[in-house]
């Protein structure tokens, strides 16, 4: 179904967002390395380079995640019993 506006569209990949930090194990676990990285870079005296290399790193990490467990997902939907191939 197609979004109405801009707000419904954000709306729905903002829950979507929030399904997936519910319910996978991996993207907690490196939101929380995320966040240990925000600490880090008040502690540690890093260039402006360093700290957005270090950003853009982690928001790929996050954004692969997110495609891995939408393959996962879509993956399941097609084959719901257990495969070794998938």
């Amino acid at each position: 179904m197609k979004n109405k506006n801009f707000y419904s569209g954000l709306k729905n990949a903002l829950r979507g967002l929030q399904n997936a930090v519910r319910s996978e194990r991996n993207l907690q676990i490196e939101l929380f390395a995320f966040a240990i990285n925000l600490v880090l870079f008040a502690i540690l005296d890093l260039t402006h380079v360093e700290i957005a290399l270090v950003l853009f790193v982690c928001a790929l990490v996050l954004c692969m995640e997110l495609v891995n467990t939408g393959i996962e997902k879509i993956a399941d939907f097609m084959e719901p019993n257990w495969n070794d191939k998938i």
